[in-house]
């Protein structure tokens, strides 16, 4: 995607000028942004890239370090880059619109769309799961899976305290489920499979829900790992079960 959105920021920019130099300023300034834009998307994926792959490489053979699937950044990028689509379409082609007085703040509306999309995908916070043999925890800031020994007491307790934390002798069940959602489709009150997503569940002695988890972590090599290692610590066996919703 950074190779198809650098040429055309470039291309944007370098034509943007080119209808300044012609005063064409709606069309000038609204190419503009959209160079901006793809540039900005282009910063947003190779940040949300960074904040995938830096903290995974402090996995060990007792320490296993995952992520929960980024695919809500990824799926908000994607918009980001479908309103930025829409918004070049419609400036290269004003008549799309029937008339460039309606097309013009269309594409002024997607633009906007598109950074909000940018905001948000900034924002999303990442997953990470840290599982040894005491326990599993869960991070949403990457930078305490490191704690710096320069950091001060204050700091180190700071960052040393986690998101959610389950100790294995919590654990009564772990259970891998599948759950289908269903939905009416017809007026027959007939029922149809929607879509099907997995999560890897925790429970208490009690049976009350102790962690829930969206599969897949990655990398999947890992989590083949940490569900493997799972009856060593804790003597249980990984359940498969499905339910419908």
């Amino acid at each position: 995607m950074v190779f198809i959105l650098i040429p055309c920021a470039v291309a944007a920019l370098v034509r943007a000028g080119f209808r300044f130099h012609y005063k064409e300023w709606v069309p000038a300034s609204l190419t503009t942004v959209v160079g901006l834009g793809a540039i900005g998307i282009i910063i947003g994926f190779l940040y949300a890239l960074r904040r995938l792959d830096a903290p995974l490489a402090d996995s060990t053979a007792d320490r296993i370090v995952m992520q929960v699937t980024g695919e809500k950044v990824n799926d908000t990028l994607m918009w980001a880059l479908g309103f930025f689509l829409s918004a070049v379409g419609i400036i290269e082609c004003p008549d799309a619109l029937w008339t460039k007085w309606l097309s013009y703040p269309a594409s002024f509306v997607l633009l906007i769309l598109m950074a909000l999309m940018l905001y948000i995908a900034m924002g999303q916070k990442l997953e990470r799961v840290v599982a040894d043999s005491s326990g599993i925890t869960v991070l949403t800031d990457t930078s305490r899976i490191n704690i710096p020994e320069y950091a001060d007491a204050e700091t180190r307790k700071a960052m040393a305290e986690p998101d959610e934390r389950i100790e294995w002798k919590q654990v009564a069940a772990v259970k891998r489920i599948e759950v289908r959602r269903k939905t009416v489709t017809s007026h027959r009150n007939s029922l149809e499979n929607d879509k099907t997503r997995h999560e890897f569940v925790l429970f208490d002695h009690e049976g009350k829900e102790l962690l829930k988890i969206e599969e897949p972590l990655d990398p999947p090599d890992r989590y083949q790992r940490f569900l493997e290692s799972i009856p060593r610590w804790t003597g249980l066996k990984v359940e498969q079960t499905s339910v419908t919703k």
